[in-house]
């Protein structure tokens, strides 16, 4: 049976844009962070498509927040960030190919999950990343995504 997902009524795109700023301020710790190489807002806010299911989705009632660290060592990860997922054994034997870790345990406006993901090169399938729609590489993926941190001069 497909998790087909419910309609969603999208938020204005100006409250949008409130929420992505919001979401950048709830990330400025990384920014610090030496391995931090870029961070990258996906999914549903990246298409200006957040917005509040017309039934419970997943448990929720609204859109969550996808949100790429891509880093080329270990991440230091603030206690107030972990929130380990409660995904099926099959789920996470790929996840852990793609990316370290999965936090979730704020939300924006109270409403919208933050799911941060933290993809190291090094050590993780980007092959296997792409095939399952985390935009790793930017110039060949086709998830729309948009960089909202980038070590050294921003172009």
């Amino acid at each position: 049976m497909v998790d087909r997902k419910p309609r969603k009524i999208i938020l204005p795109v100006k409250k949008q844009k409130q929420i992505i700023s919001r979401t950048i301020k709830k990330m400025k710790y990384f920014f610090q962070e030496k391995s931090v190489e870029r961070i990258l807002i996906y999914g549903s806010l990246a298409k200006m498509k957040l917005g509040k299911y017309v039934k419970e989705y997943r448990g929720r009632l609204y859109s969550d927040i996808d949100v790429l660290i891509i880093a080329n060592e270990k991440v230091k990860i603030p206690s107030y960030y972990r929130k380990p997922p409660k995904l099926p054994r099959k789920i996470n034997k790929i996840t852990g190919k793609i990316f370290d870790r999965y936090f979730s345990n704020f939300k924006i406006e109270n409403k919208f999950e933050v799911h941060l993901h933290i993809f190291n090169p090094k050590i993780h399938n980007s092959k296997l990343a792409l095939k399952y729609g985390w935009p790793v590489n930017q110039k060949i993926s086709n998830k729309k995504a948009f960089i909202i941190y980038k070590k050294g001069p921003m172009r």
